[in-house]
């Protein structure tokens, strides 16, 4: 079986749907489904620097830097799908995805839709003068006449049903890859970030942009550090459309000079030292798809304080995280709680994530998935169990 992916990023720093190609696209080769990726570039942009780059990526110049419009794309992907049995498009509102939707359509193969988090209201809403538009133009027929979507989470099925779509949904987690070699020592972190020597870290890893919450929880950190100065508040990410200078100043405002430090994108060697030298991670989001940061933290036993909007409450449940609403008196309590608790029983939360992440989310099992609805859809496999009527 060839399945012919398509999304409109390829770098790490432009979130985490390009992480989850980057884990679940040789998880399937090493099932035996061939996979290939087509996506766009900028003129300038390096595509070496993408956790993507290799022969099975497929890339064409855009024009546009927004929406993504290259008018090398369609003839890339119309080569490309005729040797796929499967079209699978990621996102939404992108040319990209319109491609994907006119190819699919043309060389009449099936075409499935991992919308990753864009069906929730609070995505749906926001830049809707620039969205409707492209709703009108393909996205609305896109989602509609798509053989199956991808949701990762319950309550995204909900929101994709809350659009009106009746389509199979397949109902697939993002996955993580553990790796139990040693991770670099905690002086290599240290010696980039000088202010966590000798301090426990709490870890945030993520886009820095208003949906992830920084801003309602920075406050509640001043109030429930106040006086202690072992913890260290580690922010780790790139910027986007400049929230990380109101970042700044919000950090400058509440005098947390000595108890914030903004890391900037890490990648590599020092991301896996910023997860597992971690003591707690936290992600105060409004919004969020999956995250794989979170499995990332969970699968290197670090517990973690999430929100609803997390859409993770297997997480609380199994006793691995600590969930709290998204506002700054939500985060202060759960804080508190927190940061009180001893080694022995953060290592406890920790074991227990990790569990979690052993049994339901490492790629294989996700890739299982993944494929067994491929072949459904075109015709060569039963009905999955993972599909939603």
């Amino acid at each position: 079986m060839h399945v012919l992916h398509a999304h409109n990023e390829i770098l790490a720093s432009r979130g985490g749907i390009v992480a989850a190609l980057a884990g679940l696209l040789p998880a399937l080769r090493e099932q035996g489904v061939q996979t290939d990726l087509a996506s766009i570039i900028p003129w300038k942009e390096d595509a070496s620097a993408s956790p993507l780059h290799g022969p099975h990526l497929h890339l064409a110049h855009a024009f546009d830097p927004v929406f993504g419009f290259s008018t090398e794309l369609r003839p890339i992907m119309e080569e490309l799908a005729r040797e796929s049995s499967v079209i699978h498009s990621h996102g939404l509102w992108f040319f990209v995805n319109y491609m994907a939707y006119r190819v699919a359509r043309e060389s009449k193969k099936p075409h499935i839709i991992s919308v990753h988090g864009m069906a929730q209201p609070y995505i749906q809403s926001r830049s809707r003068m620039k969205k409707a538009p492209i709703d009108w133009w393909f996205q609305d027929r896109a989602l509609q006449r798509a053989h199956a979507l991808q949701a990762l989470v319950p309550t995204e099925v909900e929101d994709i049903r809350r659009l009106g779509l009746t389509n199979p949904i397949a109902l697939i987690p993002n996955g993580v890859k553990l790796d139990d070699t040693p991770p670099p020592a905690r002086e290599q972190l240290e010696e980039q970030f000088p202010a966590l020597k000798n301090r426990r870290v709490l870890l945030f890893l993520g886009r820095l942009h208003p949906k992830k919450g920084l801003t309602h929880f920075l406050p509640a950190w001043k109030r429930a550090n106040m006086g202690q100065h072992d913890w260290h508040f580690l922010v780790a990410g790139p910027d986007e459309g400049g929230h990380l200078a109101e970042l700044e100043a919000q950090v400058a405002t509440l005098d947390l000079k000595n108890e914030v430090t903004f890391a900037g994108l890490v990648t590599g060697d020092l991301k896996r030292a910023a997860i597992h030298h971690a003591q707690a991670f936290v992600l105060p989001s409004h919004s969020e798809g999956f995250s794989m940061s979170l499995l990332e933290a969970l699968g290197a036993r670090v517990p973690i304080l999430i929100t609803p909007g997390c859409n993770f409450p297997e997480a609380s449940q199994a006793g691995a995280a600590l969930e709290t609403p998204a506002t700054e008196e939500g985060s202060f309590e759960a804080l508190q709680q927190l940061l009180t608790l001893s080694d022995d029983e953060r290592r406890v939360m920790g074991e227990r994530g990790r569990a979690l992440v052993e049994r339901d989310y490492q790629w294989e099992v996700v890739a299982s998935k993944m494929k067994s609805v491929y072949q459904w859809c075109a015709g060569s496999g039963p009905k999955p169990n993972c599909i939603v009527d």
